[in-house]
Order: structure tokens, then sequence, then C-alpha cells
């Protein structure tokens, strides 16, 4: 049992939490009262990063806002797929490393599809959806390595018992 769950199980009381996303350490929840930090690991419904996303569109609601703020995200996805690249053993890793650089490359063949797709279609909308598209694409690989490492996490847990 974590000290979060010995101390959640002496008081008694309902934990106010921060949840918060780092590009160095990922998703990361702090006790408000205690202090006690501990990290989320695995893909999430709605993950931090889509929240920052929301936030930037509801600010600007323009199409340059819109399209501002998918960038803004995939830059960031980008960061958390390096990051849990880097987790699971980056390139010392040789089979992540072979199925990594794959993806690179089919991400790279899939933005330029994306780019010259909507390129040749008229209207704003349109930009907006070539944007979104591609953070799919960065958002979708981030969480399938979320995966990985929260089964990898899991299994370290598991020996140490």
């Amino acid at each position: 049992m974590s000290n979060w769950e010995d101390e959640k199980r002496k008081t008694g009381k309902k934990r106010m939490m921060t949840l918060f996303y780092t590009t160095s350490r990922g998703v990361e929840v702090v006790d408000d009262d205690t202090g006690i930090r501990f990290m989320l690991y695995g893909p999430m419904g709605h993950h931090p990063i889509d929240n920052a996303k929301e936030v930037l569109e509801r600010e600007d609601g323009s199409v340059l806002g819109w399209v501002t703020a998918s960038a803004c995200s995939i830059v960031i996805w980008d960061a958390e797929v390096e990051r849990v690249y880097e987790a699971l053993g980056g390139d010392l890793n040789e089979p992540l490393r072979r199925a990594h650089q794959a993806w690179l490359a089919y991400s790279e063949a899939k933005i330029n599809l994306i780019g010259e797709f909507y390129s040749k279609m008229s209207g704003s909308l349109w930009r907006i959806e070539n944007a979104n598209l591609i953070n799919s694409l960065s958002r979708d690989h981030a969480c399938f390595l979320q995966l990985l490492e929260s089964h990898y996490v899991r299994g370290m847990l598991d020996e140490n018992d």
C-alpha cells in the first residue's frame, strides 16, 4: 500500500488532488493536504494535454485559434511520445527502436498525405480538420506507448511484491 493510500485510510476523509502534466515526467497527482505525489501511468480517456487544447480553443474560437491549439497539442503529444519512448528504454530497446523508426516514417507519410489532401479543399473548416487529424495521429501513438509503459510499471511492481 502506498503512503497516499495509508494517509487516506488513516484520515477517512476525501482528498483534494491536483493533477498536472509535464513533458519530463508525464501525468502526476499531488494530494493538496499532504503533498504526497504519485504518477499516473497508461492512456487516459481525457488526458491533461486534451484539457489544455480545449482551454486554448475556448480562449480563441477563431479558425486560427483552433489551428494554433492543435499545433500546440501536437508539439506536446510528440514530446510525450519521446518521453515514454525513453522511459521504455529508447534506442537501447531494439524492438522498440525498430517500431519507433517505422512509426516515424509512417507518421511523416501520413502527415504529408493529410497536408496534400486538405490543401485542395476550400474553406477554413478544412484547416481545422487537417490540424486535428495530425493531432490524433500523435495522440494515438502516445496513448499506445503509455499503455506499454503502464504494463511495464505494473510488471516491475509485481516483481517487487
